[in-house]
């Protein structure tokens, strides 16, 4: 998970972004639907681009491992 890669606690997230711990922890666990401008605040917060949080593709293609196509 990109929060503890980057050695944030929810609660340091959450005040980064200004959203509440319990929040977080929702949008985490996929019981919250977050909204587009809340998926901004935390690529924000994370030093990361929106898309990086939404884009459901894997880093490989499938059946190489590699990435090739």
């Amino acid at each position: 998970m990109l929060r503890a890669f980057r050695g944030l606690s929810q609660q340091q997230l959450a005040n980064k972004t200004g959203m509440r711990r319990s929040y977080i922890g929702g949008v985490e666990r996929g019981e919250r639907n977050i909204t587009l401008l809340n998926i901004h605040r935390l690529a924000a917060a994370l030093g990361v681009v929106a898309l990086f949080l939404t884009d459901p593709l894997p880093l490989s293609t499938p059946g190489t491992g590699d990435g090739s196509p």
